[in-house]
């Protein structure tokens, strides 16, 4: 299974790495990650199911961007 860095993952959400850093670390929205040692992976899997939903998904409700 190849796993994603989050340059990868945030290149197929279409956000900056910073952006889903924050999302990661200052939202409970559940964004699915695999942790090695202190390293954060991301399976293309669930990138795809987000992409699917609308990548607005992981904007909190009464926002109107992503967390910065």
């Amino acid at each position: 299974m190849d796993l994603l860095t989050r340059e990868e993952a945030a290149r197929m959400l279409g956000i900056s790495p910073l952006s889903l850093y924050n999302i990661e670390v200052r939202t409970s929205l559940g964004l699915p990650c695999v942790r090695i040692g202190s390293r954060i992976r991301f399976r293309p899997e669930d990138i795809q199911k987000v992409i699917d939903k609308g990548v607005e998904t992981l904007v909190q409700p009464g926002l109107k961007t992503l967390p910065v």
